[in-house]
């Protein structure tokens, strides 16, 4: 069974730390149960990223997106923003360091979500709607990461959509 750690930082997102069974062949990770009481998922991805990648901040306008975002191998630093309206933690940036340790983050629906590369890394995530390119939106990750005081590395690779993102401002 996984096990489920609230976030107290992001409103129903959570840390689900998954059974990793090891023989000497190697390991064995499940990604979801449905008697995990995950939320139903529609889409799945995976991306392969080189070191210091940045991707994100991302979010789904007309219909949102709930993610379950797992790196499969690398590292990297994955972020969530609370954009939901009447969210308690609305504005607040959380982010945490993911490796295939049997360690996924659930990032709700409203919320935005980026990652960092640490090294070259597989990064697999579960998305609750489909993806609509017309909805995508984002917001600039380096100024947040930067107003977090998060240490911005400026050797990142940002694709030209990404760098283009307004900056974030809880009060628009």
């Amino acid at each position: 069974m996984a096990d489920k750690v609230n976030i107290n930082e992001i409103s129903g997102a959570f840390l689900l730390s998954r059974p990793t069974f090891t023989d000497p062949r190697g390991e064995f990770s499940e990604l979801s149960r449905i008697d995990w009481d995950l939320p139903e998922f529609k889409q799945t991805n995976i991306v392969k990223s080189n070191a210091l990648v940045a991707r994100g901040l991302h979010y789904q306008a007309e219909v949102p997106q709930g993610k379950l975002v797992t790196c499969v191998s690398g590292s990297i630093v994955d972020f969530v923003l609370d954009l939901r309206p009447s969210s308690p933690t609305r504005g607040t940036l959380y982010h945490v360091r993911l490796k295939p340790n049997g360690q996924s983050i659930y990032v709700p629906e409203g919320c935005a979500h980026g990652y960092v590369t640490m090294e070259p890394a597989v990064v697999h995530y579960a998305c609750t709607e489909l993806y609509v390119g017309a909805w995508n939106r984002g917001y600039d990750m380096a100024d947040l990461m930067r107003r977090n005081n998060i240490p911005y590395m400026s050797a990142l690779q940002f694709s030209k959509q990404d760098e283009g993102w307004p900056k974030y401002d809880k009060n628009e």
